[in-house]
């Protein structure tokens, strides 16, 4: 058997003292063979000859077949044959009842061995990068003892229904398969620490991974996620990857997490503003804490018909559809006659809002009237004083800036408001938020050209 194993270890340029080889107790005192990254293309049968050996490393070689006779080898408790040419794993393996690290990554395995539900010391199994399509239900219910399972980069459409067998699993990496679902059992896998599930087809989450106390990283990029359940909120997350789905919008539960790392970015998230979103996670979190309310249930950020219209009325005192008196609103109405209920205290939360718009505007207006009626008595001093009779020829980006009259402002804040109504009553909620965000926009820039204006005429009154 020795002589076997000489001849394949030197002809990958292996070299071992030769009264080693020729030693016949050697075969009692072998349990460590480290024979990777060498040119390998097979293992002798007499491999399991070794009654003692407890870790077999063969990886990095160009190894096709693990002969059968390695399950004569029962001592066996670490063996690492990752990144061969392995099609599958012989079946003897599973006689190999004190395994409990088995790395078999980066091979063309399409299944595992059902025998190997004999090894139920298996705490660590590693199949990455093959082409494995199913996880089989019994060898789950097999390893209690699993701390780790890497699935990943694989062929597996489904968990199995029984995963929450495994509930000392710390980390479990499933990402990039092609898995819909996560099945509700995932709850009792308890001891869960990291869970990757990026690059699947997910939906939709298990309300129940909520109840996984002790869970800190979740992947869940580049899946179809619409949304982020709120019992999900429930976590005590360090990092947290949503990337790259199709969410339009966060639980306002999501605030009260303490989660470091948010990412988000690569989905439809119309309702929050994209500093937000790729901005620090600390402020996001405060945002989403300022949408909770007190004493109740929060649903998901979604736009409403209620939202534009609170949106809608900070631009207009009055609206002929859209508000009604004073402010003290009561009742919204369509002009399709449809009642969409009480929305009293947005009212008096809009009414307070304008109060103090109105007293921020009416000191700003203040001081912007004073200084242009200084400007104005400056100018007019000046020209007195030059003898300037004939008008003044006007600066053309002066004039290029100036604001339209009252009564044409008010006629264009008519229609927008009206073009908001019949968006409204066509239920075009979308189209309405886009405009109503185009109307915010131009009212600064507004601001910023009378700002402008005035920074314009002081510099002349100033240059003379």
């Amino acid at each position: 058997m020795l002589n076997e194993l000489k001849e394949s270890l030197t002809k990958s340029r292996i070299t071992i003292n030769k009264e080693i080889y020729n030693s016949w107790w050697l075969n009692f005192l072998f349990n460590v063979l480290n024979v990777s990254h060498n040119k390998l293309s097979d293992l002798p049968a007499t491999i399991g000859e070794l009654p003692i050996l407890k870790s077999l490393d063969v990886s990095f070689n160009s190894i096709l077949k693990i002969p059968e006779e390695i399950g004569s080898a029962t001592s066996l408790v670490k063996f690492d044959c990752s990144c061969n040419w392995l099609k599958e794993l012989p079946s003897s393996i599973g006689k190999c009842i004190e395994l409990s690290d088995l790395k078999a990554s980066n091979n063309v395995i399409t299944s595992l061995p059902e025998d190997l539900l004999n090894c139920s010391k298996m705490k660590k199994l590693d199949v990455e990068g093959n082409k494995i399509t199913m996880l089989s239900e019994n060898l789950i219910a097999s390893w209690t003892m699993l701390t780790e399972l890497n699935e990943s980069k694989n062929l597996l459409s489904a968990i199995p229904e029984n995963i929450g067998n495994l509930s000392r699993l710390i980390r479990f990496d499933l990402h990039q398969n092609r898995i819909s679902s996560i099945p509700p059992s995932i709850m009792g896998c308890s001891s869960l620490v990291e869970f990757y599930m990026g690059n699947n087809a997910l939906s939709s989450l298990p309300t129940e991974i909520g109840v996984l106390s002790h869970l800190g990283t979740l992947d869940l990029h580049s899946n179809q996620l619409k949304e982020y359940p709120v019992e999900a909120c429930k976590l005590h997350l360090s990092v947290l990857d949503l990337s790259n789905n199709s969410l339009t919008g966060l639980p306002p539960e999501m605030g009260n997490m303490t989660v470091r790392e948010l990412l988000l970015t690569g989905n439809p998230l119309r309702t929050l503003r994209s500093s937000l979103v790729s901005g620090p996670t600390a402020a996001l979190l405060k945002y989403l804490r300022s949408r909770l309310s007190e004493g109740e249930d929060s649903e998901t950020i979604t736009p409403t018909k209620e939202d534009v219209i609170t949106r809608a009325a900070r631009f207009s005192i009055s609206s002929k559809v859209l508000l009604s008196g004073n402010w003290n609103l009561s009742w919204v109405q369509w002009s399709d006659q449809e009642h969409i209920g009480r929305i009293s205290e947005e009212a008096v939360e809009m009414e307070h809002e304008l109060i103090e718009l109105r007293k921020h505007i009416s000191s700003q207006g203040i001081l912007v009237q004073d200084l242009m009626t200084g400007v104005c008595r400056e100018l007019e001093e000046w020209k007195q004083s030059n003898g300037d009779n004939h008008e003044a020829q006007q600066d053309p980006e002066i004039s290029e800036i100036q604001d339209p009259l009252p009564s044409e402002r008010d006629d264009e804040k008519m229609i927008f408001l009206e073009h908001i109504d019949v968006l409204l009553a066509e239920h075009k909620v979308e189209e309405a938020i886009e405009a109503l965000d185009a109307e915010e926009k131009n009212s600064l820039i507004s601001w910023f050209l009378m700002m402008r204006r005035i920074a314009i005429e002081l510099a002349i009154l100033t240059s003379l």
